[in-house]
């Protein structure tokens, strides 16, 4: 479902467990303050997702969450790349607002691992696939594969998850 330019989502049914997946891709950094603030208020469709659903956001944040977890310790596990920026730290609170982490930053990876923007010299890690906390159970793991671009500049994010299908009740 396209809920606006930014923003989708789909619901995948395994057995008896939803997995609702949001597709994102933020505002720029150049951009007002006011176009940013108009996508998070949009995001709040994330809070409306059941509990009992698995939740996965997924895209190109445009924000630097930086490579420490400095006051973000539930929600940034310490692994990032780069020094945080003010959209990063829009990320960051929105991941706090609702209960999310950040799994790139949850697992320890080379640095080649880690970025997931390349321009010329400059690399970044502005793509992240965040998940409730309580979800966070099924994360197997998250990794940048370096070698391949899935958009042009970007590099490929992975997040290997594992869902038990259960009997219904």
């Amino acid at each position: 479902m396209r809920i606006s330019d930014w923003i989708c989502a789909i619901e995948i049914i395994v057995g008896f467990t939803i997995l609702t997946a949001f597709s994102v891709y933020a505002p720029q950094i150049g951009l007002d303050d006011g176009v940013k603030d108009s996508f998070y208020e949009l995001f709040c469709a994330v809070s409306e997702v059941s509990d009992t659903e698995s939740l996965f956001v997924c895209g190109d944040f445009n924000g630097h969450i930086g490579c420490k977890s400095d006051g973000y310790e539930g929600v940034h596990g310490g692994f990032g790349y780069g020094e945080r920026n003010p959209e990063g730290v829009r990320v960051l609170d929105f991941a706090v607002a609702n209960v999310l982490v950040i799994n790139n930053s949850l697992f320890k990876k080379r640095v080649s691992h880690l970025i997931t923007h390349q321009s010329g010299d400059a690399s970044t890690q502005v793509d992240y696939i965040l998940t409730r906390r309580r979800n966070f159970k099924h994360v197997l793991n998250t990794k940048v594969v370096p070698n391949e671009e899935c958009a042009l500049q970007h590099k490929f994010l992975i997040c290997d998850i594992s869902l038990k299908s259960s009997k219904k009740m």
